[in-house]
């Protein structure tokens, strides 16, 4: 192997390296952002939830309340 080659070699190790380390880097920022997103969706279907339980208990029906109650005049 001559130096040249030997500097080429060392060259496109040092750019794999780089690169790995991006990759690292990149994929540990989306697990973060994917973990975040899972919290916000849990707490958007626990609220939905409360939300549904709260309408069957007040006798809602898909949040039609007062529309179906007879006018006063009654």
């Amino acid at each position: 192997m001559t130096a040249d080659d030997q500097v080429a070699l060392e060259e496109r190790v040092r750019q794999l390296e780089v690169r790995s380390a991006f990759q690292e880097r990149l994929t540990q920022e989306l697990s973060d952002q994917v973990y975040a997103l899972h919290k916000v969706i849990s707490q958007l279907k626990e609220e939905l939830e409360q939300l549904k339980k709260r309408a069957e208990d007040s006798g809602e029906e898909a949040g039609l309340g007062p529309a179906l109650d007879p006018p006063p005049h009654y």
